[in-house]
């Protein structure tokens, strides 16, 4: 394995580390005066901003946008609540090509509002990630799967392996 120490620019950071503190525009340029290579951003921090004037900074700092982070959950109660969430990170895949992302990071989802039933939740996920995965590959942004915890199955993330994730791939 190739040695980090002593190397930031092969690192890059999660701005959720950094505990959303600071302004992303201030963040970019903490991060590249580091000397730190890359950079994966939120939408929490991007939304409702100029994309297209966040990517030039992170540009001109040096940085690449090694992810964006991360899906609208994905599982829903109705069929019209899923369809806002598949579109909600369409709109999500096309500010990580926007901000040139390597790669848009979905957390997937738990159980939908008053379920129980985590098969129809991973088969929402699976139904979704494909219809994602187009749009990904539309915009030249690749999917990436992120498994929690089992822990995190009701509320966060039904997709709890890293075989669960190679499945749906």
């Amino acid at each position: 394995m190739r040695e980090l120490k002593g190397h930031p620019e092969l690192c890059a950071i999660n701005t959720a580390t950094l505990g959303f503190t600071a302004p992303l525009r201030q963040v970019i340029d903490e991060i590249a005066r580091h000397g730190f290579g890359g950079i994966a951003p939120w939408r929490r921090e991007v939304e409702g901003q100029d994309a297209g004037a966040l990517a030039r900074q992170i540009r001109e700092a040096g940085l690449k946008v090694t992810g964006y982070c991360r899906s609208t959950f994905i599982p829903a109660a109705t069929a019209a609540e899923l369809h806002s969430n598949i579109e909600a990170n369409k709109r999500a895949i096309v500010d990580a090509a926007t901000l040139g992302a390597e790669s848009f990071v979905m957390v997937v989802g738990g159980l939908a509002t008053g379920s129980k039933d985590i098969k129809a939740a991973r088969e929402q996920v699976a139904e979704a990630t494909a219809e994602l995965l187009g749009h990904g590959i539309a915009h030249g942004v690749k999917i990436a799967l992120e498994p929690l915890h089992p822990v995190y199955a009701a509320d966060r993330s039904c997709l709890s392996t890293i075989d669960e994730a190679l499945d749906l791939c």
